[in-house]
């Protein structure tokens, strides 16, 4: 995919509490890959 492909659209407000929960897995998923399990979060909850 060609960077000038990609489109940024706003977050709809109604939906900005499930990105934040999908952002925090995905990063806590690939926190995990690299450094193994935890019980902490990695990141810090926005919600």
């Amino acid at each position: 995919m060609k960077l000038k492909d990609m489109e940024l659209v706003a977050v709809e407000k109604q939906d900005l509490t499930g990105y934040k929960a999908a952002m925090q897995e995905a990063f806590q998923k690939g926190f995990e890959a690299k450094y193994g399990p935890s019980e902490k979060r990695s990141f810090p909850t926005w919600i």
